[in-house]
């Protein structure tokens, strides 16, 4: 029996120093205060570690336990944390592979089971879009866009090479590749090499070299949320409505556009496999660009675009193209 308050909050305090867990009946029966008097004393402890002891904490709990825990270092990060990253960036396959190698082992180092997050991140099998080193240009290119500097670089493509002049103002990642964006999300994405090309792939940029910061008195915003928001393709473009009939399951559109509503049941045309019988008619916000109707081909039976006619038109001129290669002459 604890006869005083003061000795009672140190014998709990001594007792959860010592790494026990403590229960609210527990501390009860040990001391012979009441329930209230025992939460105003774990609220006190709370509040002294808190103010006095940044590593570590005595969490809330809802069953009446109590332990002391190591708080997580501001700023690192969990195992959990850690395992999700390092997944995305394999899949991502945006790295050369040495620099992939580095990077995973910065993970696996500074995890609380190094072993067991080895095994998870093991790299044998993973290679890299890119042959050369990407960070440290990524790096460069960040600070160009915060510096509003302009660049000037060769671009090669298909086997031509074009010099260009520009200044970057935005930088995004979409399907393998780093991109670095010098127009407004909304820009037009030029097919052809040639002056009205405004986004360029990393890994085939060569020779570049800041010419100084830009002098053109023109506001520059970075561009790279709205490239985000605008669309998970790695195209601009200008903004649309897509309507569509879809005949598979409905997350393959709105995971990936999102915003997209699902309008209403509508009849499938063919019924492959049996039940569902049912698609979505939907509309889907993106962007007119290249990826776009891309992405729309890849879906061959399973999509009907029904407006913009313009993408209605190229989609199916395009299906038909495809049909003939299998055509026999």
């Amino acid at each position: 029996m604890v006869d005083s308050r003061n000795t009672r909050l140190l014998y709990i305090y001594d007792e959860l120093i010592r790494g026990k867990t403590l229960t609210k009946q527990g501390l009860i029966d040990a001391t012979g205060a009441q329930g209230r008097a025992i939460q105003r004393d774990i609220q006190e402890i709370r509040a002294f570690l808190a103010d006095r002891r940044a590593d570590v904490s005595l969490p809330q709990t809802a069953t009446g336990r109590y332990r002391i825990e190591d708080r997580q270092p501001q700023g690192d990060l969990t195992d959990p944390e850690r395992l999700a990253i390092g997944k995305v960036m394999l899949a991502s396959r945006s790295l050369a592979n040495q620099e992939m190698t580095v990077l995973l082992a910065h993970l696996v180092s500074g995890a609380d089971q190094p072993k067991v997050m080895a095994r998870h991140l093991n790299d044998a099998g993973y290679i890299g879009a890119p042959s050369q080193p990407q960070l440290a240009f990524i790096a460069a290119i960040a600070e160009g866009i915060r510096q509003r500097k302009r660049l000037a670089f060769d671009f090669t493509r298909g086997g031509e090479v074009h010099h260009y002049e520009r200044v970057p103002r935005a930088l995004f990642f979409s399907d393998l590749y780093f991109f670095m964006l010098t127009s407004h999300a909304g820009a037009h994405d030029e097919a052809a090499l040639d002056e009205a090309m405004q986004k360029f792939e990393l890994a085939r940029i060569t020779n570049p070299r800041w010419l100084g910061h830009d002098n053109s008195g023109q506001h520059i915003p970075d561009e790279s949320a709205a490239v985000i928001k605008q669309s998970t393709l790695s195209f601009l473009g200008a903004k649309i409505d897509l309507e569509i009939e879809f005949y598979a399951d409905p997350r393959y559109v709105t995971d990936r556009f999102p915003g997209t509503r699902v309008l209403e049941d509508v009849p499938i045309p063919y019924v492959p496999g049996g039940p569902p019988a049912v698609g979505k008619r939907m509309i889907v916000p993106t962007v007119d660009s290249y990826g776009t109707r891309m992405w729309l081909l890849q879906q061959a039976h399973m999509v009907k675009v029904l407006r913009p006619l313009a993408i209605r038109q190229y989609v199916t001129e395009r299906m038909r193209m495809a049909l003939a290669n299998y055509e026999e002459k």
